[in-house]
């Protein structure tokens, strides 16, 4: 009788694996080729390469030579999945290179943003100067919160959080 049931439990446990508990891989994140270049300029001024791994936040534009904090921070397969879904499902790929959608109102100092996405081997390159407060495109929108997902992710980072403060105000 024992040995049925260590046998039974043996087949039970040799059945249940490999489902549930953890095994949360989809073949869309196998498939996922997707990466990033970011240079950023903007209240938290930093450049960025998904590939890799490269940080470089700016501490201080108005030195003689600019003063830089470097650090590494890998993006799990996970995050960069989403962005990679995130690109597609807004078409980001369609967007000009000069991006320059309508909007109401000016914003000073102006943040920029030269982006590059790799999806599958293609690149799509964006520059972006922002100088406008309410966005009226659909387009800026979207494109607005890929690149405030990409800042949640890296802004909050252990890596970027111990790299020194940066030494000037945006304005």
């Amino acid at each position: 009788m024992r040995q049925i049931i260590v046998i039974s439990l043996f087949i039970l446990s040799t059945l249940s694996c490999g489902r549930g508990d953890g095994k949360v891989v989809s073949t869309d994140n196998e498939n996922c080729d997707f990466k990033f270049e970011i240079n950023q300029e903007s209240a938290n001024s930093y450049s960025y390469d998904s590939q890799t791994g490269n940080l470089r936040k700016l501490l201080d534009p108005f030195k003689e030579n600019k003063l830089y904090a470097d650090t590494s921070i890998i993006l799990s397969k996970a995050s960069l999945c989403e962005l990679m879904e995130m690109f597609e499902a807004y078409k980001i790929s369609s967007y000009p290179n000069e991006f320059h959608p309508k909007g109401m109102g000016m914003l000073t100092p102006s943040p920029s943003y030269h982006i590059i996405f790799t999806n599958n081997n293609q690149e799509t390159e964006i520059n972006w100067s922002i100088n406008t407060v309410t966005f009226e495109s659909e387009e800026a929108s979207k494109l607005r919160e890929i690149l405030n997902k990409i800042d949640s992710i890296l802004l909050t980072s252990p890596e970027f959080r111990q790299l020194p403060k940066q030494e000037y105000e945006w304005l």
